[in-house]
């Protein structure tokens, strides 16, 4: 290592920017709240169309992948679909607005407040 500083910077920085990236990855799957995890999941599993951006799963499936339960992720896709973020139709997602469903993944609570939800 001392006869190549320049390969231990690197093999650092690499270590640095995993570490980051895994704590990170934890801290969204153990502390997000579902329905943050539902709106990111949505945006890494969509693909574009002709018509939109889509999701084809189930909600068991989703679950799965959040590590939550089926009724728990209905629930927050319905409040997607009531704010207008998604449309849902049988195994088909559609993101309809991207930036509000970026906005409820990252935000504290997945942007829903108390006075918000009793709206």
């Amino acid at each position: 290592m001392r006869q190549h500083p320049e390969l231990s910077y690197q093999v650092a920085v690499y270590l640095a920017e995993s570490t980051y990236e895994t704590v990170a990855y934890y801290e969204d799957n153990l502390f997000g709240s579902v329905q943050q995890r539902v709106s990111r999941h949505l945006l890494e599993m969509a693909t574009p169309t002709v018509e939109g951006l889509l999701v084809q799963t189930e909600q068991a499936e989703l679950a799965n992948a959040i590590g939550s339960v089926r009724e728990v992720v209905a629930r927050a896709l319905k409040k997607l679909s009531d704010t207008g973020a998604i449309r849902r139709s049988r195994r088909q997602i559609w993101i309809e607005d991207p930036g509000l469903l970026r906005s409820l993944a990252s935000s504290p609570l997945g942007g829903w407040t108390r006075d918000r939800h009793e709206d």
